[in-house]
């Protein structure tokens, strides 16, 4: 009867040994910390409390019960012993090829829809991140503590010096990256691609914010660069930067002359690396042409000095310069005779004499007519 028993305890044994939710399968693979994988085809849960995953195929869900819980810790490469601050690295495997590529964590999310479905969201994504603050209390949440900082996604990247020279021609502490088919006439499309966007607020209570950024750059040693168009109170700008406001001064800059007195004397102008400078109107530079010879009158020039003999001025018609004035001066020895005639008064006239008193014009068009402006 005892040998009966044991034999029926040693099956069972043996059966519940069969039965094991892990498996340990072999594999050529060369690694110089384990020989084998361990794999399991259901979904596996780590709870303080729970014992269903629900639909995750691996959940972490703990209480706090220590200054520094992390729900997930992976640790590509990491050192034997953090303390003993020597700087020895030969503490740990370093990258022997150029072309390695390694990566703390890797999530694929290889979507394929049916022709039928339409994703009115983006929960279906690679992966997703959430921060919860402020459920009912009837949830079993009591917060009330005020914390200085948090964040839901935090990126750190960390580059010491230790007394070797090592060096990166490029670190990207968050990087992009968009794949389409190498092959042309590719039929799928899409028909608005945001690289990043912040979508408005979902909810009632956006005055919650006392100050907001949408974009904050701390760091002052950094430039800025936008390889398209910038758009300020437009989606579609059709310049470098557009700017659509409702207020009727939309741009302001800091560094330009204040005029604290309110006369508007204070104005802008450009250089010739593209730079915007203050100037005053007594600072402002006229610009003109000295004239010696016959002339065609263009936009790039306001006053014109005349200090030759007798020429003629061709100015275009007055249709193409509606609004718009030219100064001209006669210092010269002769007349200037202008291929459009001009009224002063009543009068049609064609020429500006030399003589004082009459030696001088402002050419203004009225879209039809040029009237000379005393």
């Amino acid at each position: 009867m005892r040998k009966f028993k044991f034999l029926i305890f040693i099956l069972l044994l043996s059966m519940g040994s069969q039965a094991q939710n892990w498996n340990k399968v072999d594999t050529t693979e060369v690694n110089n910390n384990v020989t084998d994988t361990v794999w399991r085809s259901g979904p596996v849960l780590i709870s303080d409390y729970l014992t269903n995953p629900a639909n995750n195929k691996l959940g972490v869900v703990a209480k706090y019960d220590s200054t520094n819980n992390r729900g997930v810790f992976i640790s590509l490469n990491e050192p034997d012993d953090w303390f003993n601050d020597d700087g020895d690295s030969t503490r740990v495997s370093l990258a022997l090829s150029s072309d390695e590529s390694h990566a703390a964590i890797v999530a694929n999310n290889y979507a394929n829809f049916h022709e039928a479905v339409t994703n009115t969201d983006v929960h279906n994504s690679t992966s997703e991140f959430n921060y919860f603050r402020g459920f009912r209390e009837y949830y079993g949440f009591r917060d009330g503590g005020a914390m200085e900082r948090a964040a839901t996604l935090r990126l750190s990247g960390s580059f010491g010096n230790n007394g070797r020279a090592y060096s990166n021609n490029q670190y990207d502490l968050l990087n992009l990256r968009f794949f389409t088919s190498n092959t042309p006439g590719n039929l799928a499309t899409i028909s608005n691609f945001y690289a990043i966007r912040m979508e408005d607020f979902r909810g009632v209570n956006v005055g919650l914010i006392e100050n907001g950024w949408g974009i904050y750059m701390k760091p002052n040693v950094l430039d800025n660069y936008f390889g398209g168009k910038v758009g300020i109170g437009i989606d579609n700008p059709s310049a470098a930067l557009s700017i659509v406001s409702d207020t009727l001064n939309p741009l302001s800059l800091s560094g330009l002359k204040v005029d604290t007195a309110g006369t508007d004397l204070a104005l802008m102008s450009v250089d010739a690396a593209g730079v915007v400078h203050s100037k005053s109107l007594q600072s402002l530079n006229e610009n003109f042409m000295e004239v010696t010879a016959a002339v065609t009158l263009g936009d790039d020039t306001f006053l014109y000095v005349h200090k030759g003999g007798d020429v003629v001025y061709t100015v275009p018609a007055a249709n193409t310069r509606t609004g718009k004035t030219w100064k001209i001066v006669n210092i010269g020895t002769g007349s200037i005779t202008f291929s459009e005639s001009y009224y002063e008064g009543n009068e049609l006239r064609d020429t500006l004499t030399n003589k004082a008193g009459a030696y001088s014009i402002e050419l203004f068009s009225d879209g039809t007519n040029y009237i000379a402006i005393k």
